[in-house]
């Protein structure tokens, strides 16, 4: 019985160090999704003409919605960056997000591509491929620190 008996979780060590490099990868995150967030949330404001015009499911309110939720989430990179740095497993999960965002992104315009005006398949395109060459430096960064 002593053979199924779990580890103490005081002796349980988790690799889970700190990220060199990686304040700059938080920052630089947290300062595209503060900008990008500002941009989406007063989009009704500016005639932001691209947001306008994005197919379903972005219709207008989901738009700024989305933005305004973006600008605590990027607050919140710039917060995380601070003292010592992010440790792996931050980096890692961000590395995440930013790849799966990025394929969303792509896949929208790729599948959708009859419903999307030019100039919005290019603001979504750049969008995914920033958000995808965050996911690689950051990967690349949390995989360096094993």
């Amino acid at each position: 019985m002593d053979a199924l008996a779990l580890p103490s979780l005081s002796r349980v060590r988790c690799n889970d160090t700190i990220v060199p490099g990686a304040r700059a990868l938080l920052r630089l995150d947290g300062v595209f999704e503060m900008t990008l967030g500002l941009l989406l949330a007063t989009s009704p404001l500016t005639a932001f003409r691209a947001v306008q015009v994005l197919p379903t499911p972005a219709s207008p309110p989901v738009v700024v919605g989305f933005g305004l939720l973006l600008i605590p989430v990027g607050f919140a990179l710039w917060v995380a960056a601070r003292g010592r740095g992010p440790k792996r497993s931050v980096v890692q999960a961000l590395a995440l997000v930013n790849g799966v965002g990025a394929l969303i992104f792509a896949l929208w315009v790729l599948i959708g591509h009859a419903s999307f005006r030019s100039d919005a398949a290019i603001l979504v395109l750049r969008i995914a491929v920033v958000l995808g060459a965050l996911a690689a430096f950051q990967a690349r960064a949390a995989l360096a620190a094993r």
